[in-house]
């Protein structure tokens, strides 16, 4: 990691008991292992907590594996764990084709407003209530391990003694969660017209219902 981007980051950083020498080290060694294998981020982003729970740190590529596509990866949702699930830590990721940091900046939010004591489980949906980026209208995630297209080409992260593990933040509408559950996470995933990374997809719930 390069000294500029470590110094961005902790000159940011509010004073509170979490962010402490310990917890900037693992953020520290956190970004050093994506400069190497991600290369350098776009943007840092640092969603402050008004409670005493450790910071969100959100980092961004844009045109990742194509022009227009941001990928963003939290750091923030292992840090609220009290023990590791399976000797991992989870922390988020979000794939889309868009260049709008407001992808970005909820995958932040949603971690301070959903994140407790138990890990984000495969299958979760979460509803923000209003739509993310314009001209999407999507305003729901639901949580899947990382596809095969993804999963190939991130990097395993070590963060001291635990593995993070990470969730794919899929965008959906609000409107399709009662869909999702109905049918499962992975039937969902097979209806026609469901792509992971498509902000712009037509509402698959509202296609059934028509047709």
């Amino acid at each position: 990691m390069s000294d500029s981007s470590s110094q961005i980051q902790f000159n940011n950083l509010p004073e509170k008991p979490e962010n402490t020498k310990a917890w900037q080290l693992r953020l520290q060694r956190w970004m050093g292992q994506l400069d190497q294998q991600l290369g350098p981020p776009n943007d840092i982003m640092l969603i402050p907590t008004e409670n005493e729970l450790p910071d969100v740190v959100v980092v961004v590529y844009h045109n990742w594996q194509q022009p227009e596509r941001t990928l963003s990866l939290t750091f923030g949702v292992s840090e609220c764990h009290e023990q590791a699930n399976g000797q991992y830590l989870p922390e988020l990721a979000l794939l889309v084709d868009s260049t709008s940091t407001k992808w970005s900046e909820y995958l932040g939010y949603l971690v301070v407003w959903m994140r407790t004591f138990e890990p984000f489980q495969v299958g979760s949906t979460f509803d923000m209530s209003a739509p993310f980026a314009f001209p999407s209208l999507m305003d729901g995630f639901v949580l899947d391990s990382l596809d095969d297209s993804l999963a190939k080409d991130f990097p395993k992260f070590k963060m001291l003694t635990f593995k993070l593990k990470y969730l794919q933040a899929i965008p959906i509408y609000r409107l399709e969660q009662q869909l999702l559950m109905k049918a499962g996470l992975n039937k969902f995933k097979a209806f026609p017209g469901f792509e992971p990374y498509n902000v712009l997809r037509p509402n698959i719930a509202e296609s059934i219902t028509q047709n």
